[in-house]
């Protein structure tokens, strides 16, 4: 403190003068220029989250509006009365049966399959006494033991499913008040990476993005980072998460979900905030040249 005092007292009048300046002026342009800079920071912070949230809840919207096209489709075909009498149908010879599937079954089939090109199968699984109809119908017997037919045979409704990456379907049980004694489940199985798509795209721009069923199975995961550094944040964090920020692996990130409402899943983006935030040179004070 006395050396501090000393070289104070040692400088000339001018160079008193510019110091003072420089200390009476210097603090509070640091703290002033500092406190615009968080403040600009937090502004664009929350600025690119909610750009962020908006894009993320197009593409799950466009993930619904697929969804709700399927459902009414299969919903359609499962009440469809010229569906119902092919499949429960008590066939008298093979040629009737042929007749009915060829004539009646393949023409509406190929038709969907025409419309919406994304459909790579739709078949009827049936515990009717039909022989296998290319893969568009099928006796029941050859899924029972899948778990999916367990939770589809149990209840009359829609339910999603992915056995493995790229297989996504839709199940449903025909409601037969006519035929008691037949099952008959509709299997439609949809192009895995046209179904995605506008979450893989989202996906690409520095961000991961996560799809979870209702028992918090992951359905749909894929994450894309420049510069090939990897920020990988595991599923299982996520249902732990109350807010929209999580903090793992030294690594600040931003949270998104969504519920996809019409397939009963979950959709969650991540992204590491220091991707988002504009990077804003902090003020810096003016020393005059002359000091």
């Amino acid at each position: 403190m006395n050396r501090l005092k000393k070289f104070f007292l040692d400088l000339k009048f001018r160079n008193k003068i510019i110091l003072t300046y420089f200390i009476v002026s210097i603090i509070p342009i640091t703290i002033l220029g500092t406190f615009c800079y968080e403040e600009t920071r937090k502004l664009l912070l929350n600025q690119e989250k909610e750009n962020l949230r908006e894009s993320f809840s197009q593409a799950v919207s466009r993930i619904e509006t697929s969804a709700n096209i399927y459902n009414n489709l299969a919903n359609y075909t499962t009440f469809n009365p010229t569906i119902l009498e092919v499949v429960n149908y008590k066939y008298k010879s093979y040629y009737e049966m042929y007749y009915k599937f060829q004539n009646i079954l393949d023409p509406y089939i190929d038709m969907l399959k025409a419309l919406h090109n994304d459909i790579q199968q739709i078949t009827v699984y049936t515990s009717n006494d039909i022989v296998k109809h290319s893969n568009y119908i099928i006796p029941l017997e050859v899924i029972k033991d899948t778990n999916w037919y367990k939770q589809v045979s149990s209840e009359y409704q829609l339910h999603w499913f992915t056995e493995d990456k790229g297989n996504i379907f839709l199940a449903v049980q025909f409601v037969n008040k006519d035929y008691n004694t037949i099952q008959n489940i509709l299997y439609l199985k949809i192009n895995f990476q046209e179904f995605f798509e506008p979450l893989y795209n989202i996906s690409s721009s520095n961000c991961g993005v996560y799809v979870l069923d209702k028992d918090n199975k992951v359905v749909f995961e894929n994450r894309s980072y420049d510069g090939g550094k990897d920020y990988f944040l595991p599923s299982t964090d996520l249902d732990k998460v109350n807010g929209d920020s999580i903090f793992y692996n030294n690594t600040n990130y931003i949270l998104v979900k969504m519920n996809i409402e019409n397939m009963g899943w979950t959709a969650y983006l991540y992204k590491p905030v220091h991707l988002i935030v504009f990077r804003i040179p902090p003020v810096r004070p003016v020393v005059p040249e002359s000091f």
